[in-house]
C-alpha cells in the first residue's frame, strides 16, 4: 500500500468523510491534544476535494495553523495527499515550487511532506478524538 492510500486509511480512522464533505468545518477536541479542526474546500467532484486540516496557535491574538495541512482526498482512489504545510515559520506550497524543479525532486518534495504528514497522523491516532462541534452548510449546528 503506498503513502497516499495509508494517509487515506488513517485519515478516514479519525473522522468521517460525510461529515466533512456537509460541512463548513469541524472541531475535534481529545484529552492532551490541541483542537484539531477541518475546513472543507470544493473539489472538482463529490469524490475528489480538499481539506484544510489543523491545529491552531494563538499568536498576539491571531490564530496561526500550527500544524496546518491542505489536502487533497479522493475517494474513488481511496488516496489522500498532502499539498501545502503551514506552522508557526513556515508556509510552503510544495507545487508552487514545480517550475523549478526536475521530475526527481517534485518527486523527492512530495513524498517528504507525505511522510511529515503520516507521522503526524500516526501521533493524532494515539489520541482519542472526538466531534465537538460541526457547522453545516445551511448554517446550522
Amino acid at each position: 500500500m503506498d503513502i497516499y492510500k495509508r494517509n487515506y486509511k488513517k485519515l478516514t480512522t479519525i473522522f468521517d468523510l460525510e461529515k466533512v464533505k456537509e460541512s463548513e468545518y469541524l472541531k475535534y477536541t481529545s484529552q492532551g491534544y490541541k483542537d484539531l479542526f477541518i475546513e472543507f474546500s470544493k473539489g472538482p467532484s463529490s469524490s475528489n476535494y480538499r481539506v484544510l486540516l489543523s491545529h491552531y496557535h494563538d499568536f498576539n491574538g491571531d490564530l496561526i495553523p500550527d500544524p496546518g495541512f491542505e489536502i487533497e482526498i479522493d475517494e474513488d482512489l481511496e488516496t489522500a495527499e498532502a499539498f501545502t504545510y503551514q506552522d508557526l515559520c513556515a508556509h510552503i506550497r510544495i507545487y508552487n515550487f514545480m517550475r523549478a524543479m526536475d521530475n526527481y525532486e517534485i518527486r523527492e518534495w512530495r513524498s517528504s511532506l507525505n511522510s511529515f504528514f503520516e507521522s503526524w497522523l500516526d501521533k493524532l491516532l494515539q489520541g482519542d478524538f472526538k466531534l465537538a462541534l460541526q457547522k453545516k452548510w445551511n448554517g446550522g449546528d
